[in-house]
């Protein structure tokens, strides 16, 4: 019996500056093997001299192809990147990793959403949220996860059962 893979609307995912120059060359980005497939990929950019430094979505790509998962380090994708079994090296991360092909260029949003000074951390690596809570956020607090949504939905439910 296969496992079935889940399947997300958005994920938002931090972008490091290596990794998004990975992500423009590939037109391809990649998360763990761990990750869900996804309709959209919202990259969180870090380090641009935009926010100094802290998260801010700028772009958005629809995901063409989910889930090429590599369970060898030195898969294609790794390939295609100089530098980047380095990078992964460096920062301690595992290099196993499933792929998104994109659609490119990737979509700029009308206006960028900034993770604001003393905003917590929405996760260490990504999350999950839907495409509406992604075009009407201004910062990156103002986006509900998809768990967030979930637990809403069932608060109505529960309070029109009584």
């Amino acid at each position: 019996m296969t496992k079935k893979t889940k399947t997300v609307e958005v994920l938002c995912a931090y972008t490091t500056p290596e990794m998004w120059k990975a992500i423009e060359r590939t037109e391809t980005a990649a998360q763990g093997n761990d990750v869900a497939d996804a309709e959209y990929i919202a990259f969180i950019r870090l380090g641009l001299k935009e926010n100094n430094g802290k998260g801010i979505i700028t772009h958005y790509a629809k995901v063409k192809a989910n889930g090429i998962k590599s369970d060898i380090p030195d898969s294609e994708y790794y390939k295609r990147v100089p530098g980047l079994e380095k990078f992964y090296e460096k920062k301690g991360w595992d290099d196993r990793s499933k792929t998104y092909d994109l659609e490119w260029p990737p979509k700029k949003l009308p206006n960028p959403i900034y993770h604001q000074k003393g905003d917590a951390a929405r996760s260490q690596k990504y999350f999950y949220t839907t495409l509406d809570e992604l075009k009407k956020a201004k910062v990156l607090s103002d986006m509900k996860t998809v768990t967030q949504l979930k637990a809403e939905e069932k608060i109505v439910k529960d309070k029109n059962k009584q």
